[in-house]
C-alpha cells in the first residue's frame, strides 16, 4: 500500500528456516516500523496456495491468512496514517538472494469480486466513474449515470443508503438518473453506493459521498492585505511561543505593503510533533468549508531550513502544517498532519524563486493544497483526508536544521470568497506616493509625511501644526485649530494681534484705546488728533508707521462697538 516513494506499508509471506513467515511493516520517510514478524503455523512451505486478506477501516489495518481461502485467522491490527494512491502485489529476495517467481491467482477488491472467478471469459458490466457530488442546500441537480456491458446484456441498478433528499430511478438501456433536491437540514455529508448487475449476476459499482453545504454557514476568515501599517488587532494576534521573535509592517500605503514575521538564527522554531514553536498571527475561524490564498514575498534560501507557511489548528494535539522552505540543495513544498504524531502528506521540489504562492482548499475533511509561481498557473501540492475542527488559522516563519534567521513577507493572506480585489490600493489623490487612505495629508502633495506634533495630520494640512489636536476642531471655521486660535469663537485667518497679548485683535481693541481706559471715547480721538497734527507715533492703530485717516476710521469704527 503506497502514498509515495517514501511512505507505504508491506504485508508478505517469505520463507525462512524451512517454513514460511508473514512480514508486516509501516515506512514513514524510508524509515520502517516492524508491525508482525512471525511463522504461519501448519504450513508445507512446499505447499500452495496460501491466501492473504487486508482490510482499511479509517487509520486501521488487519490482515488475516487463509489456507483454503474461506477460512481465515487474523494475524495483525493496527493503526497507521497513510494516504493510499497506489496498490499492488510484489515478488522479491534478499538474503541468499534467490531466483523466484510469485504466481497470483487473483487480485480481488472485496466490495467489488470478480463472480465467478476465472469465469472463462464472461465480462462484468461497466460503470462510468460518477466521483463525489457536492450540492448547496436549496439547489436542484441532476446526476447523469451510465454503464456498459461488453457483452451486451440487460443491466439494472440498484442504490445504497441514498438520503431522503435523493431520488435514484433506472431510466432502462444503462442509464439512471441520480436527482439531489436538499433542505437547509440536509447539510452534511453522507455515503452512499451504486451498483450495476448483468443478468449472470456480474457487477461493477462506486461508492461515493453526497456532501450538502449550508449556503449561509461562513468561515469568517478575513481577507488583508496588510496596507495600512497596522496589523488589524480585531483580525490578528501576534503569538512569539519562544519570546525570541518579532513582526514588522512594512510599506503602508503602496504597492509593496506586506506584514515581516522573523525568527533569528542559533535556535529552532518549528511546528512540529512537539507543538507549534514558531512566531505567527492567527485569526480564529469557523470549521466550514474554505479556500484561502497567500502570497509570499520573501524566498526561501540554504542552508537548511528556512521556513514559512500557514498551519490550521484544532488543539493543542490536532494541527496541519502548509509550508515552503529550503534544503541545502532546493527548495520544497511540504504538508504535514499532526494527532499528535506526524504524518508527511508531501515533501516536494519547487523552483527556487520568489515571489510563491500557495492555496489551501478546505471540503468537509478533505485538504487541497495547490501552489504557483505567478499566481495565475496553479500547481497540484498535497490532497489528503483528515478529520479537525478547524478553529484557528496562523501564517507563521521558521527555522530548523542549521537554524537560520528567516523573515516571511507576506503580501496578502485572502479569503478566496470575498478577496481584497484592489489588493494594496494606491488612490494617490496629490501624487505623492501614499494612498489616500494612509496618507497625513490626502489632498495635499508631503511625500516626507512630517508630522512635527504627531497628531495623525501632516504639518502641511494640520490647522494647528506645533499643537496636538488630532480632533483639529475649528468652531469659527477660520482654518485655524481651536487649540491654537486666539480668536477661537471669531474669524481671524491672518491671527494678527497688534499688541502681541495672544489675543487676536478680532477680538480685542486695545490698540484704538489710545489712553489705555476703556472704553474708546471723545480722549482717544483727541489723542489721535494731536500725534495726526504732530506726526506723534501715539494713534497709529495700523502700524503702518503714520497717523491718517486709516487710523481714524478704525478708531471711529470701534467707538460706534462700544469696543472696551
Amino acid at each position: 500500500m503506497q502514498q509515495d516513494v517514501n511512505n507505504w506499508i508491506r504485508f508478505d509471506y517469505h520463507s525462512r528456516g524451512g517454513g514460511i513467515s508473514n512480514y508486516v511493516a509501516t515506512f514513514d520517510d524510508l524509515s520502517p516500523t516492524q508491525r508482525l514478524f512471525e511463522t504461519v503455523p501448519s504450513v508445507n512451505p512446499n505447499a500452495n496456495p496460501i491466501w492473504m486478506k487486508v482490510r482499511r477501516q479509517g487509520n486501521n489495518w488487519t490482515q488475516w491468512y487463509s489456507h483454503n481461502g474461506s477460512d481465515w485467522t487474523p494475524a495483525v491490527s493496527f493503526s497507521h496514517t497513510i494516504t493510499v494512491t497506489a496498490v499492488g502485489v510484489m515478488a522479491g529476495n534478499a538474503g541468499s538472494n534467490p531466483a523466484f517467481t510469485c504466481n497470483v491467482d487473483y487480485f480481488f477488491n472485496t466490495a467489488s469480486p470478480i463472480v465467478p472467478e476465472d469465469s472463462g471469459g464472461e465480462l462484468p458490466p461497466v460503470l462510468d466513474p460518477i466521483g463525489d457530488q457536492i450540492v448547496t442546500a436549496g439547489q436542484v441537480i441532476d446526476v447523469n449515470i451510465h454503464a456498459s456491458d461488453p457483452c451486451g446484456q440487460a443491466l439494472f441498478f440498484t442504490d445504497y443508503d441514498m438520503p431522503g433528499f435523493a431520488d435514484f430511478n433506472d431510466i432502462g438501456d444503462g442509464n439512471a438518473l441520480l436527482h439531489l433536491e436538499p433542505n437547509m437540514s440536509d447539510a452534511g455529508i453522507y455515503q452512499v453506493a451504486i451498483r450495476v448487475t448483468d443478468s449472470c449476476g456480474l457487477f461493477d459499482e462506486e461508492a461515493f459521498q453526497i456532501s450538502v453545504v449550508n449556503p449561509n454557514e461562513s468561515s469568517g476568515i478575513v481577507s488583508d492585505d496588510f496596507h495600512t501599517g497596522l496589523l488589524d488587532p480585531n483580525v490578528w494576534t501576534f503569538i512569539d511561543p519562544l519570546g525570541d521573535c518579532n513582526y514588522s509592517l512594512s510599506g503602508a500605503g503602496t504597492a509593496d505593503a506586506w506584514v515581516n514575521i522573523s525568527v533569528p538564527a542559533g535556535t529552532r522554531h518549528e511546528v512540529w510533533d512537539d507543538g507549534i514553536n514558531v512566531p505567527h498571527i492567527i485569526q480564529s475561524i469557523n470549521d466550514v468549508n474554505f479556500e484561502v490564498e497567500v502570497k509570499f514575498e520573501s524566498p526561501v534560501n540554504p542552508p537548511q531550513f528556512q521556513e514559512q507557511g500557514l498551519f490550521i489548528k484544532q488543539d493543542e494535539d490536532h494541527y496541519i502544517r502548509f509550508e515552503f522552505y529550503s534544503s541545502n540543495s532546493t527548495n520544497k513544498i511540504f504538508a504535514c498532519t499532526f494527532n499528535p504524531s506526524a504524518s508527511v502528506k508531501i515533501n516536494n521540489d519547487i523552483n527556487n524563486i520568489a515571489p510563491l504562492y500557495m492555496r489551501i482548499k478546505h471540503e468537509f475533511d478533505q485538504w487541497t493544497q495547490s501552489y504557483s509561481y505567478d499566481g495565475e498557473n496553479w500547481l497540484a501540492g498535497a490532497d489528503f483526508n483528515y478529520a479537525i475542527d478547524a478553529n484557528i488559522i496562523a501564517l507563521y516563519a521558521g527555522n530548523a536544521g542549521t537554524l537560520p534567521a528567516h523573515t516571511a513577507s507576506v503580501d496578502y493572506f485572502f479569503n478566496t470568497a470575498s478577496p481584497i480585489w484592489d489588493e494594496d490600493p494606491l488612490n494617490d489623490s496629490d501624487g505623492d506616493g501614499y494612498a489616500d487612505d494612509v496618507d497625513n495629508c490626502p489632498g495635499v502633495y508631503n511625500p516626507d509625511q512630517n508630522d512635527v506634533d504627531t497628531d495623525g495630520f501632516g504639518d502641511l494640512c494640520d490647522n494647528c501644526p506645533q499643537q496636538h489636536n488630532p480632533d483639529q476642531n475649528d468652531i469659527d471655521f477660520d482654518d485655524v485649530g481651536d487649540i491654537c486660535d486666539n480668536c477661537p469663537d471669531t474669524p481671524n485667518t491672518d491671527q494678527n494681534d497688534i499688541d502681541v497679548d495672544g489675543i487676536g485683535d478680532e477680538c480685542e481693541c486695545p490698540a484704538a484705546n489710545l489712553d489705555g481706559i476703556n472704553p474708546v471715547d471723545l480722549v482717544d480721538f483727541s489723542i489721535l488728533a494731536f500725534n495726526w497734527f504732530t506726526s506723534g507715533p501715539n494713534g497709529d492703530t495700523n502700524r503702518d508707521f503714520m497717523v491718517d485717516e486709516l487710523d481714524l476710521a478704525q478708531v471711529i469704527q470701534w467707538w460706534l462697538e462700544d469696543c472696551n
